[in-house]
């Protein structure tokens, strides 16, 4: 099974938008995938899952926090001793500390300009890739095609 991590932003646009991200978080509820996680990683969702502009949209808070409870019991969690300075976002260095760590398949976000292809360290076999791309490429959304041999 493929392991992946997901980049905050794919968490919240799941719960304010149908869409990609919606379906991506739906397969991994699913168990369509092995989702990777740190502390630090964890962390960062509920600090930003918790931020008062979300709280103009309904439901969001509680169906954030379930997601996340099944979150904590289901992913795979890594420790993650060295983050790595290479984003020009601070936050996301924990993303890029967990790619090398966990050795996930996809790091899957929608910021791409944070996330530049460069910006994966060396020991990372991630492949860091656009949300709609990890959609229409990744065999945990295609049920007849192993895209990997």
């Amino acid at each position: 099974m493929q392991k992946v991590i997901l980049d905050t932003n794919v968490f919240v646009s799941s719960f304010l938008t149908i869409g990609y991200p919606q379906q991506i978080v739906d397969a991994f509820l699913q168990d369509r995938f092995i989702l990777c996680v740190s502390d630090s990683v964890i962390k960062e969702y509920y600090e930003v899952f918790n931020r008062p502009k979300f709280s103009d949209y309904p439901d969001f808070a509680f169906r954030a926090a379930r997601t996340l409870r099944h979150m904590e019991s289901q992913a795979v969690f890594f420790v993650t001793d060295k983050i790595p300075s290479v984003s020009p976002d601070e936050d996301d260095n924990i993303f890029i500390a967990l790619a090398e760590t966990s050795q996930a398949d996809f790091l899957v976000t929608g910021n791409i300009r944070d996330f530049g292809m460069s910006r994966v360290g060396q020991k990372s076999s991630a492949r860091k890739i656009f949300l709609s791309s990890f959609f229409n490429s990744a065999s945990v959304f295609r049920t007849s095609v192993d895209l990997w041999n």
